[in-house]
């Protein structure tokens, strides 16, 4: 999956919260969202600190460039070999590494968690 791919799904994944439908998601919309999917992750961090972390100009809400900016980081730390495309294989070890930490990704489908699962 090239990068182009892994943002498009992963934006999709995460705007599907977007209740409004203003084309952003904000931190209400996404604790709702991570409730609904039973994210392995909740509860593990404080939403309201993330949010803030990652919510770049502050408005609070995650527009498409702040979205895709946070799947482009994804991507790097999936892309074990940095040849531009993650695979199933690079999937796989990030969920097997994930679970052997306990973290929420290791499950399918776990919130907020990689595209393609």
């Amino acid at each position: 999956m090239s990068l182009a791919d892994f943002q498009a799904a992963f934006r999709q994944r995460l705007l599907a919260g977007d209740s409004n439908h203003d084309g952003k998601i904000s931190q209400a919309e996404l604790a709702a969202a991570r409730e609904a999917l039973g994210s392995g992750r909740a509860g593990k961090r404080d939403p309201s600190r993330l949010f803030k972390r990652i919510d770049a100009d502050g408005d609070g809400a995650l527009g498409p460039a702040e979205i895709d900016r946070i799947s482009a980081r994804r991507f790097a730390r999936l892309d074990a070999n940095h040849d531009g495309r993650v695979t199933s294989a690079e999937r796989g070890a990030a969920r097997g590494a994930a679970r052997g930490k306990g973290l929420g990704m290791a499950r399918r489908g776990g919130g907020m968690g990689e595209p393609g699962d």
